[in-house]
């Protein structure tokens, strides 16, 4: 997991790289419980949607454009990103 972070993220130096992995992994979660629950949809998913479009650049530029595609992580990134741009944020929240 952290050789992992490493490998995707050279530019960080080692002594942060279990900072840098467990915050992303926390993000995850919690966007996605987000997205599950419906709570601040449109936000939530225009930040889920530059999340991953961070982590498919990064896939991209370091092992190249093959892994990404194979893994689908442009398309779910569009995805959250269509989803933030069409959802209205409910009035009530």
């Amino acid at each position: 997991f952290m050789t992992y972070t490493g490998q995707l993220a050279p530019w960080c130096p080692p002594a942060l790289l279990p900072t840098l992995a467990w915050s992303v992994t926390a993000s995850e979660i919690v966007l996605g419980l987000l997205l599950l629950t419906g709570v601040k949809r449109k936000l939530v998913a225009l930040c889920t949607s530059l999340l991953t479009l961070v982590f498919a650049l990064s896939i991209t530029i370091v092992l190249g454009p093959h892994s990404p595609l194979n893994y689908s992580v442009f398309v779910f990134a569009f995805a959250a990103m269509v989803l933030g741009l069409s959802q209205q944020e409910n009035r009530h929240e």
